[in-house]
């Protein structure tokens, strides 16, 4: 009963009653409202009294197999229902023998066989198949069973609508679809759970055409042929409206949102106010809102600071955000916890449920697929906390097992797992060294507010990326009293240095290393294009005439600078040869006169060296002037001191005077030596062979 002297929530009520719409389906593609046989799911079973399937299913919990048009006796197809004239309790009249027109065989009081259907084996098998793998798929994903076994149905029409005639269930059996083995046929059973009358058929009613359906007994006391007499009674006035008390289906059914529907309706509720004054309701659809509701703490918080070995009951690994969002819950923050598969979001929410279990309070963890639900319930399990849970998904609804569940938690006896005293001071001695650690290598280093962590994040890297190599050391002296504004200043050099490296590449392989070139001046870089743009033609030049070179000297082209030393080296060789034309070098009198041609060489080296020491002293045309009587005087009078006042002396020394570019030497030794640069017979004296004269015109 309402409470009068509570004032609720008014504003919230009405925002409720928008919502509450939204949940509602009222079209007609929900197979509650307009059922029809999907084209590869479902079936419908004729020859069985929905009563007698449901006492066979409920009542005595048996499985029933489904049986093929071949073994119903020969029984043909029933056509959809046709319109009929109701009776006067608003039930189809159904004749002995026969149902709408065609003939079935005789209801039998009681199902020995199974539910006989009109469908060939083949078709029945894929029928079968198709629901049992899209029951299966509802069950994994979202653990709510869809699959029921619908009985009755009610025809009727939208007001003025003499045409569409639609159907729709009236009680829904839950069921399952099992087999034993691949190659038996499947059997249906009862799930379990409550047998529900159409809810949302009801609801339809009661909104759309002001009929109110009485509220129905449990499933152990419900009579089907009275509930179908009931909705008879109900829409007897209803122009062109039926029950079919007859119909049987197998289909798939949800009205998860209906229910949604009606547990947000407040006059459900003991007290209005209990709803429509609930705080976290407001926030999410009234007046009030999430602002403000902002963390306590920050990412630069210490979090053991706030968070105490002795009252944290944290039973898995938790990392500082992790820590944080469990603080926030603690002191009664709501939040959204957001993160990609693999980030701890299940072991967060095992640690909060853990918490909240520690502070006594109750804990309803909700989730849209099922795998979600069983995550959490296995690492509940594996830490000895599942037994503290109650499943409500999938088939662990089942009002039975629901009870032995609650039978079995309530026998447990209580785990004394309080930490003794030596565990606790060891833990808090454990996060004590921990917490020093973390503090230090949080702590400044130096007067640069850099952390030993950050300057090992800038480390670790670089050793990681030169490993196996040798770094050398920097020497930076003072670099522990630097300053921020030293540190950053600094960094910015180096950040700039790497952007030039970046450009320029190593500094030892550019082509200006050594150049000592400072500024580079628009004149400067005009200049040094020529320059370089010459030495790519030189170059180039260069190359080409080393590889004719290397073609003449039938040797290999290179680009390489010591070999193109080498092939240089060759080339002045055969250059500097001489002209050999007209000697037969393959004359045995080169090796017979070896002796006399080494003699010939070595006075024709003799012969140029006399020659360059008097080529500056030495007239030109005194090199083919006869000396031999000028040569045989001074020898003769050089040496006698009466010479100067001979007339062949005074002749001789004229005729010295003649062939030197320089004064007449003073001394006779001096006039004497003038004559030893005639050389011109002195390769003569080896010559005594016609064939080796030509050998004269080739030495020096």
């Amino acid at each position: 009963m309402p409470n009068p002297t509570v004032q609720v929530n008014e504003s919230l009520r009405s925002t409720l009653s928008e919502v509450r719409k939204e949940l509602l389906d009222f079209g007609m593609r929900n197979p509650l409202l307009n059922y029809h046989l999907l084209k590869s799911r479902g079936l419908e079973v004729e020859g069985v009294r929905p009563a007698d399937a449901y006492e066979a299913l409920v009542t005595e919990g048996k499985e029933l197999a489904f049986l093929c048009l071949e073994e119903n006796l020969g029984a043909s197809a029933p056509a959809l229902f046709e319109d009929e004239e109701a009776t006067d309790n608003g039930l189809v009249p159904v004749r002995p023998g026969r149902r709408n027109g065609q003939i079935v065989r005789e209801r039998a009081p009681l199902i020995r066989e199974g539910l006989p259907t009109t469908l060939h084996e083949l078709d029945l098998e894929k029928r079968l198949l198709g629901t049992f793998y899209t029951a299966k798929t509802s069950i994994e994903e979202q653990g709510v069973n869809t699959l029921f076994l619908a009985l009755g149905t009610l025809l009727w029409r939208e007001p003025g609508d003499k045409e569409e005639l639609r159907r729709v269930p009236l009680l829904l059996i839950p069921v399952e679809l099992e087999r034993r083995a691949a190659g038996e046929g499947f059997r249906v059973k009862y799930s379990g759970e409550d047998v529900v009358p159409n809810v949302c058929l009801i609801e339809f009613l009661k909104q759309s055409f002001g009929l109110e359906v009485e509220e129905q007994a449990e499933s152990e006391e419900l009579v089907v042929d009275e509930y179908f007499l009931a909705m008879g009674r109900l829409i007897l006035k209803q122009e062109g409206w039926s029950v079919d008390p007859e119909s049987i289906a197998l289909g798939f059914f949800s009205f998860a949102k209906f229910l949604m529907y009606r547990d947000l309706d407040p006059a459900t509720w003991g007290s209005e106010a209990d709803l429509l004054n609930h705080e976290l309701l407001d926030r999410l659809l009234g007046t009030g809102s999430f602002a403000g509701e902002s963390s306590l703490f920050g990412e630069g918080d210490f979090i053991d600071e706030h968070l105490a070995v002795s009252k944290s009951s944290h039973v898995l690994d938790a990392d500082s955000t992790q820590s944080l969002a469990i603080l926030d819950v603690a002191t009664g923050r709501n939040m959204v916890i957001q993160g990609p598969p693999g980030t701890g979001k299940s072991q967060t929410i095992v640690n909060l449920i853990a918490e909240a279990m520690a502070s006594k309070k109750r804990v309803l963890f909700v989730a849209e697929k099922k795998a979600a639900l069983e995550v959490v319930k296995q690492r509940l399990d594996k830490i000895n906390l599942g037994s503290a849970c109650l499943e409500l998904h999938s088939n662990k609804v089942k009002k039975k097992e629901v009870i032995d569940e609650l039978k079995r938690t309530a026998s447990l006896q209580a785990n004394g797992g309080a930490r003794n005293s030596v565990d606790k001071a060891i833990l808090e001695e454990a996060q004590k060294q921990l917490n020093e650690y973390c503090l230090a290598v949080n702590a400044p280093a130096g007067g640069s507010e850099e952390t030993v962590r950050d300057l090992y994040g800038i480390l670790l890297p670089i050793l990681s990326k030169f490993e196996g190599e040798e770094i050398p050391k920097l020497a930076l002296a003072g670099c522990q009293v630097w300053t921020a504004v030293e540190v950053h200043r600094k960094r910015s050099v180096v950040s700039r240095i790497q952007d030039r490296l970046q450009q320029i590449g190593i500094p030892s392989r550019h082509p200006f290393w050594g150049s000592q070139i400072r500024v580079v001046l628009p004149s400067t870089r005009e200049s040094v294009r020529t320059s370089l743009n010459e030495t790519a033609n030189a170059a180039r030049s260069v190359e080409q005439a080393a590889e004719r070179i290397a073609a003449l000297l039938a040797q290999p082209a290179s680009q390489v600078k010591a070999e193109l030393e080498v092939l240089c080296v060759n080339a002045r060789q055969m250059a500097s040869a001489p002209d050999l034309k007209g000697i037969d070098l393959r004359d045995p009198e080169w090796t017979k006169s070896e002796a006399k041609i080494r003699n010939g060489i070595a006075t024709g080296k003799r012969y140029t060296t006399i020659r360059s020491e008097w080529l500056e002293r030495i007239k030109p045309q005194a090199w083919d002037t006869d000396i031999s009587t000028l040569e045989s005087v001074t020898s003769e009078l050089g040496e006698k001191w009466w010479r100067f006042l001979s007339p062949q002396w005074k002749a001789a020394k004229r005729e010295i005077a003649g062939l030197i570019t320089g004064p007449l030497p003073k001394t006779t030794a001096e006039m004497t030596a003038c004559n030893h640069w005639k050389m011109n017979q002195i390769c003569e004296v080896f010559v005594d062979s016609p064939k080796l004269t030509p050998l004269v015109r080739v030495l020096p």
